[in-house]
């Protein structure tokens, strides 16, 4: 799909600039860009899922104030798993 890889490196970005705090817009915006769109009755096993996921649990992580040890180690599988979703698209 055209802007795919485009996509996913905006969403690398914003993941980079971001803080795994409350709030933090960078990480609002890469959780909506990387929201897989498509039909809900298709299975989702797709590069840009798995960083939508990851990026989802980590929200959930802040959001629920787990320790910060466990938030950091989701901003760091969110960022390798948008950095996966960027080499499928080369």
């Amino acid at each position: 799909m055209p802007g795919q890889k485009t996509i996913a490196i905006e969403t690398l970005n914003l993941l980079r600039a971001s803080e795994p705090l409350p709030n933090d817009s960078h990480l609002k915006a890469a959780s909506i860009i990387a929201f897989p769109l498509g039909p809900i009755e298709v299975e989702q096993i797709t590069p840009r899922f798995f960083a939508s996921f990851a990026i989802e649990s980590l929200l959930r992580s802040i959001c629920y104030r787990e320790e910060k040890w466990l938030i950091d180690a989701r901003h760091n599988h969110a960022m390798r798993m948008t950095l996966n979703w960027v080499e499928a698209e080369s």
